[in-house]
């Protein structure tokens, strides 16, 4: 049974391979959270929170809808998106790459630095 599985499961990954099935997307997999305050405030910490932590802005694009920013470490990559929603409220989707394999705890510190740095500046500003 075990040769015969040995044998299946390579073939049966080639086929799921060829047939193109989607692969995840993986924003979905990394960290998000979403946060109140609108796009352009969101931005502005998720960029900050970059820096803080050693990365450097490679890409930002986006419309007045959504963001997508890339930013590179030492051996790391970083793909944020920020889709504006209703209410002044933006989501924040967070992946981390580190070579090929995802670094969850790191997206979530970029998010939840960027929720710290808005929440502490809406406060002094109030």
């Amino acid at each position: 049974m075990a040769v015969f599985l040995l044998m299946v499961f390579p073939l049966a990954a080639l086929v799921h391979s060829i047939s193109g099935a989607a692969e995840p997307d993986p924003l979905r997999q990394g960290a998000a959270k979403i946060v109140e305050a609108s796009l352009q405030p969101a931005e502005w910490a998720v960029i900050h929170s970059l820096r803080q932590m050693g990365f450097q802005l490679k890409e930002l694009k986006g419309n007045e809808e959504g963001r997508v920013l890339r930013a590179e470490g030492e051996d790391r990559e970083v793909e944020i998106q920020l889709e504006g929603l209703a209410g002044g409220r933006t989501l924040i989707r967070a992946a981390v790459f580190r070579y090929f394999f995802m670094d969850r705890e790191a997206a979530a510190r970029i998010v939840d630095r960027a929720e710290w740095l808005l929440d502490s500046n809406f406060k002094r500003g109030a």
